[in-house]
């Protein structure tokens, strides 16, 4: 390893790259659960009571309320030191001074009636930090990352959008809020109004709340309060502890997130495939060249398994050095989505980086499988070297036969071609993995039995070349078809590349 550090170089930056897109992935998509999670903690009482219908299945808030009676009723049970109504709603939007949207792009934008209700922490979920709470209609208050990017200050009139509606609202800014402890909100708006007004756009006028909020005693655990809620209210009603709700919305929340995941997970995938290639033609070269050495070894007293655990073993070190540098390359990665998403809305510029135990574990897991298993062909084949070869001038790696390649090749890429028609043109589960799946069946058919579809194609070649290059052209040619394995796997390194360069025009597409 130490002698060939250089031609070694190129397998580990395809690690670092595959390792470092699949690290990026996950720590950016942990992240983004980890921000969301957090605010439905913070932003959750110890005990909610709802209509059984109150969220969808993402979730938001629906038009299913509970009545406002209810919240004297549930302030006097044994265990609670107070019961707050709330009206909350979704998608509500800052206009911000320009006339653009302020959010919008993935991060909810959250509406509240404004009171001083503690969440699960025992802080209220929103503080001031200018201005005043909005205490009649034709007043709001926002938060503080959305008022610096609407450019708006206390007294100005600001614009809002609620609810799918086209219509505006017009509304003066009085105060400036800050959501609990200055914790992020991930991209999120919060626009708060007084009770009567929140009920007005939200509640068509009815003296009702989205949910109400129990707050415990102190030494009252939130499974006691619930179940002291539970016994005092009417049907269609539910009383749950804030823990659970927070999880339910983080959980909605984590299912949203797993397309973006899979979307990421997709291309570092396809570059740990192209790793793989330049992984096989690399240790493929450095094996042909150490084939004297190989056969030394085994003239020496070397078993062929001594030898193939050589080069597995630095295909072994070559994927752990690699994994390592690719896991600190993902967490730049990472903080670079980070900024990009910011760009789109996604703002989590207050979320530190997380790092979980499974991401470590994956990191090296599949650098070092990957890396191991590309170098087993040329492995496989160096401990076939016989050790007379020591003695010879020329020493040839031993070669399986083009017929064999071109067989199983043709096999693979039939195989894949059925794949792909069941996965486009009928309709079978998972339908997108089998098209997928019979993608990569054809790649790697083609590659192998590129080598003895290559022949024909090299000899007209040569032809072309010697006629434009001449004797230069003619040396090129020859060279080229000498060994056509060695060519056909330089270029199935390219036919990758250009595969990747259509596929991703196409999405665009």
């Amino acid at each position: 390893l130490l002698d060939r550090k250089l031609r070694l170089l190129l397998s580990t930056s395809a690690i670092v790259l595959g390792v470092g897109f699949v690290v990026g992935s996950l720590v950016f998509t942990d992240m983004l659960s980890s921000g969301f999670t957090k605010i439905f903690e913070r932003a959750t009482g110890d005990v909610v009571v709802r209509d059984v219908n109150g969220v969808d299945e993402f979730g938001s808030p629906t038009n299913k309320t509970v009545p406002a009676s209810l919240v004297d009723e549930l302030a006097g049970i044994p265990g609670a030191a107070r019961a707050d109504g709330n009206v909350s709603a979704a998608n509500v939007f800052v206009i911000g001074s320009d006339g653009k949207v302020v959010g919008g792009m993935g991060a909810p934008g959250l509406a509240f009636n404004w009171n001083d209700a503690p969440g699960q922490g025992g802080e209220p979920v929103a503080s001031l930090v200018d201005g005043r709470a909005p205490e009649t209609s034709g007043e709001v208050a926002i938060d503080s990352r959305t008022a610096e990017k609407a450019g708006y200050v206390v007294g100005d009139e600001i614009k809002l959008v609620t609810n799918g509606s086209t219509d505006q609202l017009d509304e003066k800014l009085v105060g400036v809020i800050e959501f609990a402890d200055g914790g992020t909100l991930a991209g999120a708006t919060l626009t708060v109004f007084d009770t009567q007004t929140a009920q007005d756009l939200f509640l068509d006028g009815r003296d009702e709340f989205t949910d109400i909020w129990v707050t415990a005693e102190p030494g009252v655990s939130q499974d006691e309060l619930r179940d002291a809620a539970a016994k005092v209210l009417p049907a269609h009603t539910e009383a749950l502890t804030g823990t659970k709700v927070a999880a339910d919305s983080a959980s909605g929340i984590g299912e949203a997130l797993g397309f973006l995941r899979t979307f990421l997970l997709v291309f570092a995938g396809i570059s740990l495939f192209v790793g793989a290639f330049l992984i096989v033609n690399t240790f493929a070269i450095l094996v042909a060249q150490r084939s004297r050495e190989l056969a030394l070894f085994r003239a020496l007293g070397a078993s062929s398994r001594q030898v193939f655990s050589s080069v597995i073993l630095e295909a072994f070190v070559v994927g752990l050095l690699g994994s390592t540098i690719g896991l600190g390359f993902g967490l730049v990665l990472a903080k670079l989505l980070q900024a990009m998403f910011s760009a789109f809305g996604l703002d989590l510029a207050g979320q530190s980086i997380v790092v979980t135990p499974m991401t470590v574990l994956a990191a090296y897991g599949i650098g070092i499988v990957v890396t191991v298993l590309a170098a087993a062909i040329p492995a496989w084949r160096a401990r076939r070297v016989p050790p007379i070869q020591a003695l010879s001038d020329v020493v040839a790696m031993p070669e399986g036969s083009l017929g064999r390649r071109l067989f199983g090749g043709l096999v693979m890429a039939a195989l894949g071609v059925v794949g792909m028609a069941l996965g486009l043109l009928t309709d079978i589960p998972r339908s997108g993995w089998v098209t997928v799946v019979g993608a990569v069946g054809v790649l790697l058919g083609t590659s192998l039995a590129s080598p003895a579809f290559g022949r024909p194609l090299l000899t007209a070649s040569q032809a072309a070349f010697r006629r434009v290059f001449g004797a230069v052209g003619a040396l090129a040619g020859e060279n080229a078809r000498r060994n056509p394995r060695r060519t056909a796997a330089t270029a199935s390194a390219l036919m990758i590349g250009l595969s990747l360069a259509c596929a991703v025009a196409i999405l665009g597409a």
